[in-house]
């Protein structure tokens, strides 16, 4: 073999390795846009709502809300929920995920289940098999709430909204766009306790590709 066949061959392998090398390291990102309606027990004036702006690494902003008790915005991902409280004068926030339900409507709750629970991103409880679901407590002005969750008995699939991956976990065949879900939920403040019903509804999706 002459030497100019033999490198250009050795270039073609060596690219071909560095190219296979860069697809394994990608992973599709997926990213939601959700309208969220809040419904509580109490009694007084109906809160307001807001956008929370994200990085500049993701496409769409946060829902928030916001009422004489909570101050929120809520990441919603492909297998969990972030909450976050960005202003409140209860000492002591409670999130009563033992008496949490979540169902695509109103009418259709049942109990979660539960993976992992940490609260400002510090693990309570972290498992690859179910656990109980327990209370999480803030005992700051501010904080965040993080509880990842398994859909399947909701939608047909264990992702939010029910997307389904294609092989290999190369993004998703259907994305969920339309679809909706209620999660209903006590929050305790201090000795206030107001059962929230927060329904989530997929309006837009957005997948691109990450190598890092």
């Amino acid at each position: 073999m002459c030497k100019p066949l033999y490198y250009r061959l050795l270039l073609t392998a060596c690219l071909l390795l560095v190219l296979t090398g860069c697809e394994s390291m990608r992973t599709v990102m997926t990213q939601h846009k959700v309208v969220m309606e809040v419904e509580s027990d109490i009694a007084e004036t109906p809160g307001s709502y807001f956008w929370q702006p994200t990085s500049s690494a993701w496409p769409f902003d946060y829902p928030g809300y916001q009422d004489m008790y909570i101050n929120m915005w809520v990441g919603i991902y492909l297998r969990g929920l972030d909450f976050n409280i960005v202003s409140t004068d209860a000492e002591n926030v409670v999130f009563r995920w033992d008496e949490a339900r979540l169902g695509v409507t109103a009418k259709k709750l049942q109990s979660i289940t539960v993976y992992h629970l940490s609260v400002d991103r510090q693990r309570s409880v972290n498992s690859d098999i179910p656990v109980q679901p327990v209370p999480t407590m803030l005992q700051a002005s501010s904080g965040r709430v993080s509880v990842s969750l398994d859909y399947s008995p909701f939608f047909d699939s264990p992702y939010v909204f029910g997307t389904k991956r294609v092989e290999q976990g190369q993004g998703f065949i259907d994305d969920g766009v339309g679809r909706s879900m209620v999660l209903e939920l006590p929050i305790e403040y201090d000795g206030h306790r107001v059962i929230y019903r927060f329904t989530f509804t997929a309006t837009d999706v957005q997948q691109w590709n990450s190598y890092h």
